[in-house]
Formats: structure tokens, sequence, C-alpha cells
């Protein structure tokens, strides 16, 4: 449907995705900036980036405020945030429910909600 833009005025959201180069009216459908990776060399080049960031982010949190209990939960929040994940994409996966297939975090937490009311 067409929404009210505070500059452009009225914009029909279909006619917008079609200029970016998405078929918006295509379930499952994404532009080809949006596709998954399928090249193991950008996989391990956005691990890699990810890996920088997490350093340099947590490097300049102790740069800017260093002290030894701030260090401490640094490492405990990677810790436990990595083992949180882990659980989502691998456990309940491979172990828990080998049916469910999701795509994120979000579809994780759907199907966590939608299990826990069967229960």
């Amino acid at each position: 449907g067409a929404f009210e833009h505070p500059t452009l005025g009225r914009v029909d959201a279909l006619v917008m995705f079609k200029r970016l180069g998405v078929d918006a009216e295509t379930p499952g459908h994404r532009a080809g900036w949006l596709r998954d990776l399928a090249d193991p060399r950008w996989m391990w080049l956005k691990a890699g980036l990810f890996l920088v960031l997490a350093g340099l982010s947590g490097g300049a949190a102790l740069w800017l405020h260093p002290d030894l209990r701030l260090a401490v939960l640094l490492i405990l929040c990677v810790w436990a945030t990595a083992r949180a994940y882990f659980f989502a994409f691998y456990v309940v996966e491979r172990h828990t429910d080998p049916t469910f297939k999701y795509d994120g975090l979000l579809d994780f937490f759907a199907w966590a909600l939608r299990r826990r009311r069967w229960r």
C-alpha cells in the first residue's frame, strides 16, 4: 500500500521496492544485495570483521575506562552471549527440535514463545 513520506508525499511501497530491485510481491524473494552469503571466502571475511569489531569496541571500552572489573564484565558478557547463541543455533536445531529450521534470532524467539504456550 501507499504511505505518506514527510518530504516525498504519498509513496507507493511496491513501486519504491521495485525501484530498489526488491520483488516485494514474490514471497521469499531477496534482492541481490540481501542474498545469503554462499562464498566461504566472504563468510570468513565477515567473521573476521566481527572479531575486529569486537576487539576494537572492547579495547576502546577498556582504554576509556581502564578497570579490571570492567574487563571481567566484558569477558563474561562475551562468553555468555556466545553460549546463548550456540544454544539458539546448535543445541535447539540438533537436540531439542531437529525439525525446526529458522533464519535468525527473531525466528528462534518466536519458536520459543510458541513452544512455551504448548506446555
